[in-house]
């Protein structure tokens, strides 16, 4: 992540090579909430994830709605914030495709540092994972790892990765 006055940009790498960026941007386009902008390897504008602003994601971070549409403004999904759950935070992923599916169900471990990815219809299998590195006296990074690359929209799931990396400060602190 890289913090500038009114973005972040949250840069992804596949084996040092670089494989697209989410740029959030904070009040733009006189919109209130937050906006994830996802962008491919070349710079090129791939889809917008908005966070709702009428929910309690407004509130607290476990509960946001995210809103995902691609760069010709049609609906391909959608990150929803779970309540009432055992886990310290559940989020569930639905792509649009003229009716919503649930593609995964991303679940933060009891520790606050890390989320798993699960296939809806197997709790066994997982997806992906993102997990937080925190090394003493050093800036800590993200790891994400994609085991199915076609389970999920892969904007979608950027977008769910710069959303827990935007929200840090709710998980793990450092030592």
């Amino acid at each position: 992540e890289k913090e500038y006055y009114f973005s972040n940009y949250f840069e992804f790498n596949a084996n040092e090579v670089p494989f697209g960026t989410v740029v959030k941007k904070r009040f733009a386009h006189l919109h209130l909430t937050n906006h994830y902008e996802v962008y491919d390897d070349k710079g090129l504008y791939e889809a917008r994830g908005a966070s709702r602003f009428f929910s309690l994601g407004a509130l607290f971070s476990w509960a946001t709605k995210i809103d995902v549409v691609d760069n010709a403004r049609k609906t391909i999904g959608m990150i929803d914030g779970k309540l009432g759950t055992l886990q310290k935070a559940r989020f569930n992923i639905y792509e649009y495709d003229n009716a919503w599916q649930l593609k995964g169900i991303a679940y933060m471990d009891q520790e606050k540092r890390s989320f798993s990815i699960h296939d809806p219809n197997n709790d066994k299998h997982i997806l992906a994972s993102l997990k937080r590195i925190l090394l003493p006296n050093e800036r800590d990074h993200w790891e994400c790892h994609i085991f199915e690359a076609n389970a999920i929209d892969l904007r979608i799931v950027k977008i769910f990765a710069a959303f827990a990396v935007d929200h840090q400060e709710y998980f793990k602190s450092d030592n």
